[in-house]
């Protein structure tokens, strides 16, 4: 097949990741990938990396006029490509590519392998829903909100969750609990954003260190809306100087999550693809996560505990529960990672969207 995907996100998004990952897969299972990004972005230069064939000077971001600059250009990219199907993954390339394709009879594949907002129901996106051949979602939450909120065929949607290499990932054959005068090693990683709950996660601590067991928090991520001085800050005010370590813009982070004993998501918001998680459990940590996006479908008993988002209560109860059961943690651990193998692998995944895409351009 000739697939063009097509994604106008620049910066460092799972949106981004599930593209460029997909693209490289399916690149080596012998299809020809063409990658439409915006120009010198975060995300052209990480797909240039992967090697991928790139679509040069064509934007279809929102900002200011480009994107009805850059409309009139994809007709002479059809010409050129001759794509079997095309992938828009957001929505200005979903709306770019549904006029660009609406004389033709190439298949149009909305992707929503990261946005946690549900699809509107105006009268272009009606349109657009019709001219679309297959929805590809990356949680059940997505495949609700087109299957029962806008009545799409069951049939014409899709779920491929984020996919993990699990090569990337060596699991311990034998790991042991942590002893019981150590310090349980917690880690939250992701961007630093209001929306990941750090605040919430470092005053909660604060607030219940006299009653939990020893432990130390690391966290780790990218500068974006909260900065790592605002971290340090919060970390003073809850008199946790001692007990909190932050690290912003590392280039590698398996060394830690090799390191830690839990692993914490305590995102209030977002969280479609929760590749975080994904990440602890593929490494076998078991997970504290909050009860938003697609983590309630990953995380379970068997696996960690869930809390209610932004709710000190909540987490206060839970983290007890983790702390004090330390003894369960390797089991949880091996569970978490089995749970990965069976419904996160990235090679069964890319199957499954390989035979989605095949159906959707034989029946055009």
């Amino acid at each position: 097949m000739r697939i063009l995907q097509s994604i106008a996100l620049e910066g460092r998004s799972a949106g981004s990741e599930w593209a460029i990952e997909y693209s490289r897969i399916l690149k080596a299972r012998g299809h020809r990938v063409f990658f439409l990004t915006v120009p010198n972005s975060q995300t052209f230069v990480k797909a240039q990396a992967a090697g991928l064939e790139m679509v040069e000077a064509i934007d279809l971001s929102e900002r200011n006029l480009v994107f009805l600059k850059n409309l009139f250009k994809l007709g002479k990219v059809l010409k050129e490509l001759k794509p079997d199907v095309v992938m828009a993954h957001w929505g200005p390339d979903h709306l770019a590519w549904g006029w660009a394709l609406r004389k033709t009879k190439i298949p149009l594949v909305r992707v929503r392998s990261h946005s946690p907002l549900a699809p509107n129901r105006h009268f272009v996106s009606i349109w657009l829903h019709r001219r679309t051949a297959l929805f590809v979602v990356g949680n059940q939450m997505q495949a609700r909100q087109y299957v029962e909120g806008l009545e799409i065929s069951p049939e014409k949607v899709v779920t491929v969750h984020f996919g993990m290499d699990l090569t990337k990932y060596p699991l311990d054959d034998n790991p042991s609990a942590a002893p019981g005068n150590w310090a349980l090693r917690l880690l939250q990683l992701g961007r630093f954003s209001q929306v990941k709950g750090h605040r919430f996660l470092i005053e909660a601590l604060g607030k219940l260190k006299p009653e939990l067991v020893p432990f130390r928090l690391t966290i780790a991520g990218y500068e974006a809306e909260v900065r790592a001085v605002d971290m340090k800050k919060w970390r003073e005010e809850a008199g946790l100087w001692d007990q909190v370590e932050i690290f912003a813009n590392l280039p590698d982070v398996k060394p830690l999550i090799a390191a830690c004993d839990l692993g914490v998501v305590a995102s209030i918001g977002s969280e479609a693809t929760a590749r975080v998680a994904l990440e602890f459990m593929a490494a076998g940590k078991p997970v504290v996560a909050s009860k938003v996006g697609i983590l309630p479908e990953l995380v379970d008993e068997n696996t960690g505990w869930l809390f209610e988002p932004g709710n000190a209560e909540s987490f206060g109860a839970v983290i007890k529960k983790a702390l004090v059961s330390r003894e369960r943690h390797p089991l949880m651990g091996r569970k978490a990672r089995q749970k990965v193998e069976s419904e996160y692998d990235l090679q069964k995944l890319a199957g499954k969207l390989e035979s989605a895409l095949q159906k959707v351009v034989t029946n055009a």
